[in-house]
């Protein structure tokens, strides 16, 4: 049942545990887990996850990425748990098992709407309770709200799903991001000169609406103004989906290297046109907002 000291770890000195999925790492979860860095001084600050949303729900980014954006708010370590090791465990087994026996927790930091256990049967309430019970502080993060909104990660599915890149930005604290390694396309984009990055996005992962995008390209250190493709091509009577991105003011080969692409404004619906004339100047018109709107945003990237 020790998954944690399976793993090798060792919590002699006590934790200070931020819990939740934190899937996306939003606004929201960047409050939790701020509060557990606080206590960096005291205790060994981590982050207990599970390795995908509750419900099988689409990610909103890679567990590497989730890692990394939880590291940046201050806790110390990330520990994913798996969810079919935990998924039988009453809320009683989980605290005492995983949480005390497994991870020696002195604080716990969780949201508001925090469930944990057999079917999600225990909640705050609960959770409170087991730790009145055992001398462990606790710590409930209330509803957090941007543009009037309350920030969950189901609610940033439901913008993307929709193209609203702006809104999705304030609930996330930052654009939304594909990253994968290029892959090789059809070459259509640079037959008339217009070169494309073509990226397949994990099946595991939310990708926004169908549409033309503003968007920028983060290469390495690099980041570059850049319009983006997702979807069909229907021009080129291909029904295959695919995020390609035109990316402005660079010219090398990038097969097989890793990008980042984000998401910056949706500008249009995937159309069909007549010739490729059309086409290209279209794409010129897409290019040109898109560097207006880049340079616009360039700060908050």
């Amino acid at each position: 049942m020790d998954q944690a000291s399976a793993y090798g770890f060792g919590f002699d000195g006590g934790t200070a545990i931020a819990l939740g999925t934190f899937d996306g790492v939003h606004t929201g979860h960047i409050r939790v887990l701020s509060k557990a860095a606080e206590f960096n001084k005291q205790f060994n600050t981590m982050a207990l996850t599970f390795s995908a949303p509750p419900k099988k729900a689409k990610m909103l980014c890679s567990l590497s990425k989730k890692e990394q954006l939880i590291l940046k708010t201050g806790v110390k370590q990330v520990f994913t748990l798996d969810f079919d090791f935990v998924k039988d465990l009453s809320p009683e087994e989980f605290f005492k098992d995983i949480l005390i026996e497994s991870f020696n927790a002195k604080v716990l930091v969780c949201g508001y709407n925090y469930r944990f256990g057999r079917g999600a049967s225990g909640d705050v309430k609960k959770l409170g309770e087991l730790c009145k019970a055992s001398n462990i502080s606790l710590y409930v993060c209330q509803e957090h709200t941007e543009q009037n909104l309350s920030v969950s990660s189901t609610k940033i599915r439901d913008l993307l799903s929709v193209g609203d890149c702006q809104t999705v930005y304030a609930l996330l604290g930052r654009y939304f991001e594909i990253g994968e390694a290029v892959s090789c396309g059809r070459h259509d984009g640079s037959a008339f000169g217009f070169a494309t990055a073509n990226i397949i996005p994990s099946p595991s992962l939310i990708i926004p609406k169908e549409g033309v995008y503003a968007t920028y390209t983060r290469i390495g250190e690099d980041i570059y103004p850049s319009v983006t493709n997702l979807g069909t091509q229907p021009t080129f009577e291909s029904d295959v989906s695919v995020c390609e991105t035109h990316i402005i003011g660079f010219d090398g080969d990038l097969y097989g290297r890793y990008i980042e692409v984000g998401f910056l404004k949706r500008l249009r619906d995937i159309i069909k046109f007549d010739n490729k004339n059309l086409l290209f100047e279209q794409i010129n018109s897409d290019k040109e907002i898109s560097e207006l709107i880049f340079a616009e945003k360039r700060e908050k990237i």
